[in-house]
């Protein structure tokens, strides 16, 4: 006679320790299933169907465990992930090596409790019936384990101190590890950019319109006096005391420009050293995904992963690579705003400090000027998230490739 399967559990892990567990560290497996089945003899399946109440103890027994086995994994996650931080520092793929190593007791442990509950009460319910037929009772299991990974974004955080190992494996996460880090610095550099070029041209339009105030004050009631004593001396100064506080805040207003230009200069530079760095540790990244493939095609294994973290890969280097391209532009601009500064508006300050009627002649050259706001054309830095995104997508088919047990 034959057997048959009797579904005992048959369960997603995940979604369960999903609503059990917050992990700030580490990454739930994204494959944990429990499927364990009761094979016995075709006759006692039969009789099982046909008995509710045998077959409901059976399975409220089975449930009771299943609900503790997974408070016994969420238990088991949260204390690595709580440990992942904890001194002494810990390689990037401790929480997989814990999990691996902990969990599949868990689940052998589950296993034979299930069988020997489901076995008692069949027992219990052959004395009952004074059956002394010698049926097949075992447990058959199909588990999925899964694998506990580092958080992408504790990544940059944890594993590039940790030590990570520079060959086989374990490189690559570690190597995603340092470029986060850099990314999630090009980020926030973005942010900071991105205010600045506002802050550029809110300074240089404010400054603007205090000399314009001053000039068209002076078209108003200081031309005909200074014209006609011919630009004496006395008249200008006449002029500059009654204008005196609108010089003045013309005068912190160069300084607020220039400071402003200067500030995104240099986050300019910071960003660019940066996304230079992400391109170097690209190619080791890169390397790294040669090597693997080699290996790959030398065992004659085609993987499924692979080419998703290969396109995400070429990706982020094309971004990296149109940011670059944006900061000469940018830089451009900024030498524009420089230029301003420079032979107009500083000169023209000057002049008005010093009483020199030669000012007149920048306030014209300032009058002629346009639209002239970073603004116009400047690259949207504060999008360089997109940058910290798909290395976080990165790092995520790392560990989908690493689960698949093929780098």
């Amino acid at each position: 006679m034959g057997t048959t399967k009797i579904p005992l559990c048959t369960a997603d892990i995940r979604r369960e320790l999903k609503s059990k567990v917050k992990l700030k560290n580490t990454a739930l497996p994204k494959d944990t299933k429990f499927n364990l089945y009761l094979e016995v003899s075709d006759d006692l399946a039969k009789k099982i169907e046909l008995d509710a109440v045998l077959a409901g103890k059976i399975f409220r027994d089975v449930s009771k465990i299943y609900k503790e086995t997974v408070a016994e994994l969420a238990k088991l996650a949260t204390e690595i992930d709580d440990n992942f931080l904890k001194p002494p520092l810990k390689p990037a793929d401790y929480p997989k090596k814990e999990w691996a190593k902990r969990a599949p007791d868990i689940f052998t442990q589950a296993q034979a409790e299930m069988l020997v509950q489901a076995k008692k009460h069949i027992q219990k319910w052959q004395q009952v019936r004074k059956d002394r037929t010698k049926y097949v009772v075992k447990a058959s299991a199909k588990v999925t384990v899964g694998t506990l990974g580092v958080a992408t974004a504790t990544l940059g955080t944890v594993v590039s101190s940790a030590g990570v190992a520079t060959t086989g494996g374990a490189a690559i996460p570690g190597l995603v590890a340092a470029i986060y880090v850099n990314a999630k610095a090009i980020a926030q550099l973005g942010k900071v950019i991105n205010r600045l070029r506002r802050d550029v041209d809110a300074a240089e339009k404010d400054l603007r319109n205090d000399l314009r105030t001053i000039y068209s004050a002076y078209m108003k009631n200081g031309k005909a006096a200074v014209v006609g004593k011919e630009l004496g001396k006395a008249a200008v100064e006449q002029f500059v005391a009654a204008t005196l506080p609108s010089i003045s805040s013309a005068e912190n207003g160069l300084s607020d420009f220039k400071g402003k230009l200067d500030g995104i200069d240099i986050k300019l530079s910071e960003m660019g050293i940066k996304l230079n760095k992400i391109l170097d540790q690209q190619l080791e990244l890169q390397k790294k995904i040669d090597v693997k493939k080699k290996k790959l095609r030398q065992g004659k294994y085609k993987s499924k992963k692979l080419p998703k973290l290969e396109t995400s890969v070429d990706k982020l280097a094309d971004e990296v690579n149109r940011l670059l391209a944006e900061i000469p532009e940018a830089d451009r601009k900024i030498t524009k705003g420089r230029n301003r500064y420079n032979t107009i508006y500083k000169p023209q300050v000057k002049n008005l400090k010093d009483k020199k009627p030669g000012w007149v002649d920048y306030a014209q050259m300032s009058m002629k000027l346009g639209d002239l706001a970073l603004g116009a054309g400047f690259t949207d830095f504060g999008a360089a998230d997109s940058i910290l995104v798909l290395v976080d997508s990165i790092g995520t088919e790392v560990d989908d490739v690493l689960v698949e047990q093929l780098l």
